[in-house]
């Protein structure tokens, strides 16, 4: 029972009604409990209580015992934080002092730092300036005295001190002394540059008594320019280039013989020497880097080029051919000798230049490319129209030859026009690489299209038929060789202009040409089964009654159709052009063979069958046909091809084989061999076969109910287009597809035609 109340979840209720649950363990129907059991029970409640009173009474003690033990930590923590924060603050002010009597410190020190370096800055700059002051005097008194190979050290000494001095300009003896100097090496650069004019010119009138010293002065009078800068090189330079020059102004500019284009090459002849003066007497003087030589080259380019521009303007109307390429040629020469003269130097002293700051001049050899010869481009059409005459005699000579070496398999022609292309490109290609070169493309691209149209199609409908083969190589030749011209072009000219260059119009010349000449070769296999197939027609095929091995016509065609393809196919260089004519001659062969039909006006079944024999061996000479160029066999494709096209054939002579009854028997076979819905295509068989007009309404009707619906037939098979010259082809000309109304219609017709013929029966 103790056990029972102490593990009574009711008492651990905080809201615990102690009548209610006393009511729950003793309810009120119940019978009066006896005075021994209420005593007992109430013992054991006063138990529970005693013991509930005593756990809560630990409780308490224990509870006030941690309540006060977190107390005294609260305090402890309380009191460390505030001894911390007084340590703190304590340190923080420690730290401002110490930051305070640091900064005191440097303070100090920096104003001491900065007084050292105001005093060495004032020292260095105090002895510079008497270096500056001590400098220039000595360079004056270098002066005076003429002593220029002193002077150049000196002069370099002041002018790196005057670079120092430039930050110091705002004081004014500073100022006062820059401006001194300033325009002593002013003065001085003209004086010396008045020296070396007239110890060269001097030297330059008594060369075999100049002395050592004179020449020493000259090359210590080059270093001082040196030292000076670019304007003291760039002025004796052109003083140079100007009085070396002098004499060809007034010789060859004055004198209107030797001012001529005919003596154009006394110019370059005249310069030659004295580029050979400057490099015996001349090139010692002045130091390398400047690159007198140069500058003396490009003033006479410049000179030339003016004074030529004048003459071609004057001469314009009256300029030779003759001597208008021979001064191109030796102008273009003169060029090349300064691009081998230039460049032989250019990889040497590549590396050095790229050191020397006074150095600004390009080396490349493009430098020297047209800079006098582009003044030709604007007469260009001079030079076109000679080589307009050479190419038109080449022209001219390939159509007037009627025969040539039958062992080429190409025209020479077209080989003589080339290589005459590759003369005149050489030729030009020295002369100019821009508008010009674009120009002669243009003109190499008319004369292409002359050689197609003059020369390659002339007399093609007569020429014999491996003429037509040796013209076709002659045109893949002009094809493949055109492609490779355009790249030579895009290679050479100027980057600017490489996508304005462009055969494509001669290239598709070419292939249309191509295609005429194939086509005429195709006409040539025409005219032979047409000859040969006039046979059919003159052949009784009604009195025919048994199947023979072939007949007659078959090998004289085979035989015909032999020799031709035996002077063509063996000549054709390309195995592309053996195939299209092989195609084309398969072709042929179906719509000739189908044609020569038309003019049977009936093909019994035996007839049909024999023919279909005569089919088969002339379609197994076809296979063969590529065979007739050496080492090429038929290919798989080729042998596809020729069963596809003679498949017509086959289609057409294995219908007309077919027995005409049953009607629903041929209708079939037409349907399953044909398969097409063509009420034209069938009476064209039904004609073939015989069968009259009257007879035609029951197959009509039948072959309407069997192409009702039927998705699955074409409209029109393509073999009989080759049927349509037969003369009652050609009403039933106008094929349609039978829609589910005109099938009706037919279907109609077909049973009042039959009615009519029962009626008359």
């Amino acid at each position: 029972m103790v056990e029972k109340v102490l593990n009574y979840d009711a008492l651990r209720n905080e809201h615990f009604d102690a009548l209610e649950e006393l009511e729950k363990l003793i309810p009120k129907d119940a019978s009066s409990p006896s005075s021994d059991g209420v005593s007992e029970t109430r013992t054991l409640l006063q138990d529970c209580l005693r013991i509930v009173s005593e756990d809560t009474a630990h409780e308490n003690e224990v509870y006030e015992q941690v309540k006060q033990k977190q107390k005294q930590e609260d305090l402890a923590i309380k009191q460390g934080v505030q001894n911390l924060l007084m340590e703190l603050k304590q340190l923080f002010m420690f730290a401002n002092d110490t930051q305070t009597s640091i900064v005191q410190m440097t303070s100090e020190i920096k104003s001491l730092d900065m007084a050292k370096t105001n005093i060495t800055s004032s020292m260095t700059l105090l002895k510079r300036l008497q270096m500056l002051v001590t400098a220039f005097e000595k360079l004056r008194y270098f002066r005076q005295t003429r002593n220029i190979g002193d002077s150049v050290g000196m002069m370099q000494v002041v002018l790196q001190l005057l670079q120092y001095f430039k930050q110091y300009r705002s004081v004014d003896q500073i100022a006062a002394l820059t401006q001194c100097i300033v325009n002593f090496k002013t003065s001085y650069d003209l004086q010396i540059r008045e020296m070396f004019e007239l110890l060269f010119k001097k030297n330059e009138s008594l060369p075999d008594r100049s002395s050592a010293s004179t020449i020493k002065n000259m090359k210590d009078a080059c270093k001082l320019f040196d030292v000076l800068g670019e304007e003291s090189i760039k002025a004796i330079t052109d003083w140079y280039c100007k009085h070396q020059l002098s004499d060809f102004l007034r010789l060859f500019q004055e004198n209107e013989e030797a001012n001529a284009l005919e003596n154009l090459s006394r110019r370059y002849t005249w310069f030659a020497k004295l580029l050979t003066t400057y490099d015996t007497s001349h090139k010692d003087i002045f130091p390398e880097n400047w690159r007198v030589d140069y500058h003396l080259c490009m003033c006479f380019c410049d000179s030339t080029k003016s004074n030529l521009k004048m003459l071609l303007s004057q001469k314009k109307d009256s300029l030779k051919y003759d001597v208008f390429v021979g001064a191109l040629q030796h102008t273009v020469a003169f060029e090349d000798s300064l691009k081998n003269r230039f460049g032989r130097r250019q990889t040497s002293e590549r590396s050095r230049l790229s050191l020397d700051s006074t150095m600004s001049i390009d080396l490349s050899n493009g430098v020297f490319d047209g800079i006098i010869s582009e003044v030709f481009e604007p007469y260009v059409d001079i030079y076109f129209a000679q080589q307009e005459l050479l190419l038109k005699s080449i022209l001219t000579k390939a159509q007037s030859s009627n025969a040539h070496d039958e062992s080429l398999l190409v025209l020479p022609s077209s080989t003589d026009l080339f290589r005459a292309y590759r003369g005149i490109l050489a030729q030009f290609v020295r002369f100019s690489r821009s508008e010009a070169l674009l120009s002669l493309a243009k003109l190499f691209a008319s004369w292409l299209s002359k050689y197609i149209r003059n020369v390659l199609l002339l007399n093609s409908l007569t020429v014999p038929i491996r003429e037509l083969a040796v013209r076709i190589n002659t045109s893949d030749y002009i094809c493949v060789t055109t492609l490779q011209l355009e790249d030579k072009f895009k290679k050479i000219c100027v980057s600017e202009l490489q996508d304005q260059v462009s055969f494509k119009r001669v290239v598709d010349e070419v292939n249309e040409c191509v295609s005429k000449l194939l086509k005429e070769i195709t006409i040539r296999f025409e005219r032979a089964f047409e000859q040969s197939f006039q046979a059919i027609s003159k052949i009784n095929w009604k009195q025919l009654e048994t199947v023979g091995d072939q007949s007659p016509y078959i090998g004289t065609t085979i035989e015909t159709i032999d020799q031709l393809a035996d002077q063509v196919l063996p000549l054709l260089e390309q195995t592309r052009y053996v195939r299209n004519v092989s195609d084309r001659v398969s072709d042929v062969f179906v719509a000739k063979f189908l044609g020569s039909l038309t003019r049977v006006k009936q093909i019994p079944e035996v007839a049909a069958e024999q023919l279909l024999l005569d089919a088969y061996s002339i379609k197994k000479f076809l296979l063969t046909l590529p065979s007739k160029k050496p080492d090429y066999q038929p290919t798989e494709a080729y042998v596809r091809y020729v069963s596809n096209v003679c498949r017509y054939v086959e289609i057409f002579l294995k219908t007309l084989l077919t027995p005409a009854h049953p009607t629903e028997g041929l209708v079939d076979s037409y349907l399953f061999l044909v398969g097409d819905r063509s009420i034209s295509n069938f009476s064209t068989i039904l004609e073939f076969k015989g069968i009259g007009k009257s007879e035609q309404a029951g197959y009509l009707s039948c072959f309407s109910k069997k192409v009702s619906g039927n998705e699955s037939l074409q409209d029109s098979l393509p073999l009989f287009q080759y049927l349509e010259q037969n003369s009652f082809a050609a009403k039933a000309k106008t094929s349609f597809e039978l829609t589910p109304e005109h099938t009706r219609k037919f279907r109609d017709l077909g049973r009042l035609f039959v009615s009519k013929r029962r009626t008359a029966s």
